[in-house]
């Protein structure tokens, strides 16, 4: 199923088999910047708690994390919005 909103742009689930080194790149990108700001913010060696490279993390559980699709994934991401709207009133 690909999903158009506009002419030139689409929405292409992923599958593993196809995309796997895209994927597994962007997860390692953003972790990156991610483990970069907690740790600049709050002084954490995430690093060291994840006690591996954070290509290791990503390559090690992208199976996971992809493994779940519409309307699992969608109910997983409302629980995570209601959860943090709970948490900042």
């Amino acid at each position: 199923m690909v999903l158009r909103m506009a002419e030139n742009v689409q929405f292409v689930p992923v599958d593993l088999r196809i995309h796997r080194s895209q994927v597994i790149d962007l997860n390692v990108e953003h972790m990156t910047w991610a483990i970069r700001e907690i740790s600049e913010y709050y002084k954490i060696d995430i690093h060291a708690i994840m006690g591996m490279s954070v290509r290791e993390y990503v390559t090690n559980t992208i199976d996971k994390l992809c493994s779940d699709v519409p309307p699992q994934l969608r109910s997983k991401w409302i629980f995570m919005e209601k959860t943090l709207e709970n948490t900042t009133k």
